[in-house]
């Protein structure tokens, strides 16, 4: 190579390294990146085994009040903002400060009609925010089908008969939609004491519960789900032995609650609750529960002829029970039974009393409660302050169910020794009789607090009433003497844990699974009239807190307040502050 064509090159090759330098240093355009968005994941509450877990593996475990929003009795839900039934500041203020962490929040199907479901998802998203504030969790509970006058007529509660109208896929598919990532829901509570028949098996309503939680988790939401027994099961159950039963069909979901309410005894916890003519005032804990079945008695007494308005005294001879149609065993309890079969005039009965002849002719007088009629059987009305009923306590009026008419109640204004005390009354004259063996009694059974005595071997019993008929010209009036098989065990706080620990405890620890009692309380009528003690009302409540938290671990307690004004109706803050209850679980959640 020359030397000139050397330098070309060298400078050719300069010129290159110049071009390569100088676009090296020119600036780079900066490149946009698009901005990376970490969504939050959704932290929900879950079951692992028999526990419920939150986002750090802590366990959680409900103590809870229930919120029953006016369920009952509000059909629209626009009318429950600013209401009587809506929960304040202040009342999540105070659930905190009994030391829960939740609430079971009833709520209503109707509310959820696409024409009323904006106002009701308003009034629940205040709620939320509320409870969330105070660091409550909220369980939603469809709780009832629709306004209790319609229920009793029997237009909104069809569900429970089998009807189709009712979805409850859609209904919790709707809950789900707008919910499946709130964090303040800790669960789905998706049906309030189903009540179980031919219309709606039990293996009907758990594969309800599997569509339902099936439709739920296909619309990606992993909230905890809680499934109840059927309430009608554990009282059938009792009646034979509870040790071999199975209260709950274990579902294929790990995500589930299973959940019993407990009110036993009934007869104590909804003493005076006037939506049961069952109910009666007075009764005491702990309780002498009782379970009878007919067995059959003697109705061989002679009867009464129309006395023309006049009080006269009846008396019957005296019976020998082993000459009843049917035969004795040791369980074998009588009662007393007041006829009037098919009374076409009027009948009263007042002042009865019983005795009893033994072997050796000694007489002695049995008790006979309320044998003056001077007691009610409850209170009646959703005000403030009700009425006594017309019903009277221990007695209770039946008749064969195919003949309608009568008329039962207590007769104040007729009284036998005018002492201020009324009478039991019937009125046949309007009755259309049923034509096979038609039958009505004012009874001793029938009720919560029916009475039995023993039958003793030997002995002897005479019945005897003051009666006063009319127009009862078909001699239709006498007495009989009941004979039930009855069996009688004392609820106190052992049998009951005893109870429990058999039928729901064992269940759950074999299954490995939560369980949940989502309801117990207690009517209280020492708020509305003193003669009741409160006292009972309080230890009750104790405890049945004390044998959850043992056994069971979560519960509700029915309920912050009533759906009625009345202050005795289970609510701890209604018209009057139930502070002997609200003490219990203040101190006793606190640590528990």
């Amino acid at each position: 190579m020359g030397k000139k064509s050397f330098i070309g090159v060298f400078f050719l090759y300069l010129l290159i390294l110049s071009i390569i330098f100088y676009f090296l240093m020119l600036p780079k355009k900066e490149v946009k990146k698009e901005p990376v968005i970490v969504k939050k994941e959704t932290v929900l509450l879950k079951v692992v085994n028999r526990k419920v877990i939150d986002s750090s593996n802590k366990s959680v475990v409900f103590k809870g009040v229930a919120l029953p929003n006016g369920v009952y009795n509000v059909v629209y839900p626009y009318k429950l903002a600013s209401s009587d039934y809506e929960s304040t500041d202040l009342d999540y203020e105070r659930i905190a400060g009994l030391g829960m962490n939740c609430v079971r929040f009833y709520v209503q199907y109707t509310w959820l009609t696409d024409e009323d479901q904006f106002d009701f998802y308003n009034f629940l998203d205040n709620q939320i925010k509320l409870a969330k504030k105070h660091g409550i969790y909220i369980i939603l509970n469809l709780h009832y089908f629709g306004e209790a006058e319609n229920v009793k007529r029997g237009i909104d509660d069809g569900f429970y008969k089998g009807s189709s109208k009712y979805d409850l896929v859609g209904f919790w598919k709707k809950i789900s939609d707008r919910y499946k990532d709130e964090e303040t829901i800790a669960a789905y509570d998706l049906l309030n004491e189903p009540t179980t028949s031919s219309k709606l098996t039990e293996k009907r309503l758990y594969e309800k519960y599997s569509e339902i939680i099936s439709t739920i988790r296909a619309n990606g939401d992993k909230h905890i789900v809680i499934v109840s027994d059927p309430v009608n099961k554990f009282d059938n159950e009792l009646r034979n032995d509870i040790k071999d039963s199975n209260p709950f069909i274990k579902l294929d979901d790990n995500n589930v609650i299973y959940q019993f309410h407990w009110y036993q005894p009934i007869e104590f916890t909804h003493q005076g609750f006037f939506e049961s003519d069952y109910f009666e005032l007075g009764a005491e804990y702990p309780t002498e529960k009782k379970i009878d079945s007919y067995r059959g008695g003697y109705y061989k007494a002679p009867y009464v002829a129309d006395t023309g308005g006049n009080w006269v005294e009846y008396k019957t001879p005296w019976i020998d029970l082993s000459e009843a149609n049917c035969s004795l065993g040791p369980e074998d309890r009588f009662n007393l039974s007041l006829s009037f079969s098919g009374l076409k005039g009027k009948v009263w009965f007042d002042d009865i009393s019983l005795y009893k002849k033994d072997a050796n002719d000694n007489v002695v007088r049995l008790h006979v409660p309320n044998n003056d009629i001077s007691n009610s059987r409850f209170f009646v009305g959703w005000t403030k302050n009700p009425k006594p009923s017309i019903m009277p306590t221990k007695w209770n009026a039946m008749n064969d169910p195919y003949t309608r008419g009568i008329k039962y109640r207590i007769d104040w204004n007729e009284d036998h020794t005018d002492n201020g005390s009324g009478s039991l009354f019937a009125d046949g004259s309007k009755a259309k009789w049923g034509k096979n063996n038609p039958w009505a009694v004012w009874g001793q059974s029938g009720g919560s607090l029916s009475t039995y005595y023993s039958i003793e071997k030997g002995a002897k019993y005479q019945a005897k009433f003051w009666v006063k008929t009319e127009n009862n010209l078909d001699y239709n009036v006498s007495v009989g003497f009941g004979i039930y098989n009855v069996k009688e065990f004392l609820l106190n706080r052992f049998t009951m844990q005893n109870l429990i620990h058999e039928y729901y405890s064992k269940w759950a620890r074999k299954n490995n699974v939560p369980i949940y009692c989502g309801e117990f309380g207690t009517c209280n009528p020492g708020l509305l009239h003193p003669s009741f003690s409160s006292p009972m009302q309080a230890e009750y409540v104790r405890d049945i807190k004390d044998i959850l938290n043992k056994e069971v671990g979560h519960w509700s307690y029915h309920a912050y307040k009533s759906y009625s004004p009345r202050s005795d109706l289970f609510g701890l803050y209604n018209d009057k502050e139930d502070k002997q209850i609200i003490r219990v679980l203040r101190n006793l959640t606190h640590g528990s």
